[in-house]
Formats: structure tokens, sequence, C-alpha cells
């Protein structure tokens, strides 16, 4: 019995914001009120915590997780923790400046209780008739087991080695964009002609096509600005085939699949398809979690209540100590907070005045 292989990275409480360098931001301005503050309340107990009192301190960070910047910062001390990680958006498109010192205001990341966004098995295949054995791997990570599971959202090299009936075998990878939007929707298909030439298009894209890379066993073959390619002669009976594709509205895809000339059947198509099985989206989303009273809370969306962060005022601040912008973002947080042990849902209100690095 195959037991399905969990890619699990720890999403659910985000423990990077302390996992990584910290960057205090020093020294505070000798003023009465800090700088750095946050009030409210959580489940009805009165919350407070400010920068330089009670062994307080403002972290502040960038990182990359799983290919998608993320603008954090953390006021806390050993009792107490208030920390809003900003997530990227529009990854699909390198040139797009996410500039959030310029949002109004950001909505709560979805929580999902341990829910996949993205399975992927042989079933997913349309020649699954002709498949014996299949290994996924992530990111350069063979995953063992037949069957992929995706928990946390993010850009990824998804990767399909097949084993067919035949005993061939098949192998293509994929970049998969899961729980972000996906501003062009398309998909690499091929047909393989009766002189054993492979015909390769991008089926039904809806933005203009700039430029495709086409590519053989990753070297570039070709570039076009058509949506179809013929391969020619190859002297190859079976190969990668891959497209690079910029679009005219600026997002960047890389497509592969695997061909065989001489048994059709034993092909890998471009499973990236799956990646839009999750409905939900991290675009310039916020995680917020809070720690009070020895209890762990995060910002969740409940029901039809549209949860944001609304953001007042930005003002510029200091560098870090890894040289990094640092803005401080005044607003007000009103919305429904899960206890991460329990899992009871709690009404928490904040007002803030926080340091953010980007």
């Amino acid at each position: 019995m195959i037991v399905p292989n969990k890619y699990i990275i720890g999403f659910l409480v985000l423990i990077f914001l302390s996992a990584c360098t910290k960057d205090v931001i020093e020294p505070l301005p000798e003023e009465n009120s800090p700088v750095f503050k946050v009030n409210g309340q959580i489940d009805g107990n009165a919350f407070s915590i400010n920068a330089g009192e009670s062994g307080a301190f403002m972290n502040t960070s960038t990182i990359i997780k799983n290919s998608v910047k993320r603008f954090n910062g953390s006021l806390e001390n050993t009792q107490t923790e208030f920390s809003i990680s900003f997530s990227d958006g529009m990854i699909d498109i390198p040139s797009f400046n996410s500039a959030i010192e310029d949002f109004e205001t950001f909505k709560i990341a979805p929580y999902t209780n341990g829910e996949p966004l993205a399975v992927y098995s042989s079933e997913n295949f349309p020649n699954s008739e002709y498949i014996y054995d299949l290994e996924w791997s992530i990111n350069g990570e063979v995953q063992s087991g037949d069957i992929l599971e995706i928990y946390e959202p993010g850009k990824f090299e998804v990767c399909a080695s097949i084993i067919y009936t035949d005993g061939t075998e098949g192998v293509a990878c994929n970049e998969v964009i899961v729980g972000y939007q996906k501003n062009v929707h398309s998909v690499l298909r091929h047909i393989i002609t009766q002189d054993l030439n492979t015909i390769a298009y991008l089926d039904s894209p809806n933005e203009p096509i700039a430029s495709i890379d086409w590519l053989i066993n990753d070297s570039v073959i070709a570039t076009s600005s058509s949506e179809n390619y013929k391969t020619g002669y190859l002297n190859l009976n079976a190969y990668r085939l891959g497209a690079n594709i910029t679009f005219e509205n600026g997002v960047k895809r890389k497509k592969e699949i695997f061909v065989n000339t001489l048994s059709p059947n034993n092909f890998v198509g471009d499973f990236s398809v799956l990646e839009n099985q999750s409905t939900e989206h991290w675009d310039h989303s916020a995680t917020v979690i809070v720690r009070h009273n020895q209890k762990e809370y995060r910002a969740i969306q409940n029901g039809s209540n549209s949860a944001v962060i609304t953001i007042n005022d930005v003002d510029s601040f200091n560098n870090n100590s890894s040289g990094e912008q640092v803005s401080i973002f005044k607003g007000t947080l009103n919305c429904s907070f899960i206890d991460l042990e329990t899992q009871e849902i709690v009404d928490g209100e904040f007002e803030f005045s926080f340091g953010i690095a980007h």
C-alpha cells in the first residue's frame, strides 16, 4: 500500500520569524511614547507591548520563502509577541514591484488547517493506464510514494519521473505556482506527426505572447513569438521539450513535457495545470501571530467577514542591521483569531505602530 508523501515545511505557525537571524532596530528615539507599540485585546484579555519596556524589542527582516519574498516584523519579549509577515504578490511577473509601503490594506492570509493546497498522482495523467511507477521530486528533493501533496503557498519546481508498463522511462519538470494568482493560463501540448516529428503548441493562452524559447533537453533550439513549434529532424526518439514563455503583460512561465516519438503513449504532459486546484490566494496578504498568556493565536478569515489590516500611515525609519529599509506602519486590525492549540475561535482587536523591513 502506497502511503501519500506530505511535503510539509511548517506553514501553520510561521516559525521562520523566530528561526531567522533577528535584526533589532536600534537605537530607539528618546521620547515619552515608544515608536514601536501594540495595544488591544485578544479573547477579551488586554494586550499591550512597547519596545524598550519589559525587555521588548523590535525585530525586522525580509526573507525568501518558497521563492516568494516576505516582509516581516516582530515585537516581542519573553512573555508576549505580536508579529506580522506580509507576502509579496504577482509572483509570475518578475518585474512587478509590490511597494508594500503604498498599500492601504492587506487581507489576512488564508488558514488551511492542515489541508493540502495541491495533490499530484498518476491519476492526473491522461495516459495513466500506461504508467507502472511514478516518483516525484520538489525543488530537487525526491519524495517517496506516487502521491505528492503540497501544503504551502509558493513557487516550486516539481518533477515527475515515470516508468511505463513497457519498461521505458520519461521525466519532465514544471514550474508550479500554488496559492498565488496566475496572470496567464495556458497548457503546453504536443502532436507527433507521421514522419515522427513533434509539433509543440501552447493551448489557448489568454494573453498575447511576446516570445518563447523552445528547448530540447535544456538546450535552446529556437526562439519565436509563435505559440507553435515543429521540431524537425532531431536524431532523437525520446526527449524533454521545454518552453520558456514571456507574455506581453510581463508574465514569465517555464513549462516542460516529455515526448517519445516511437511510443507516443509514453509521454509526460504539462502537469502544471494542476496548480489551479487551490482557489485561495496569498498575494499581498498578512500572516499575524499573537502570543499572550501562554497561548498562541493566528489571525484568520472567518465566514463572510473580510478580515484586513488597515494601514493609516507609513513613515520611513532607519535601516536594520542587514541594511534593509525599515518603515513604521501605523494601523489597526479587528478580526477573528484561532488558538493554534485548541482551535478555538476568538476575537481580537489591535492598534499598532510597527516596524516592517522592505
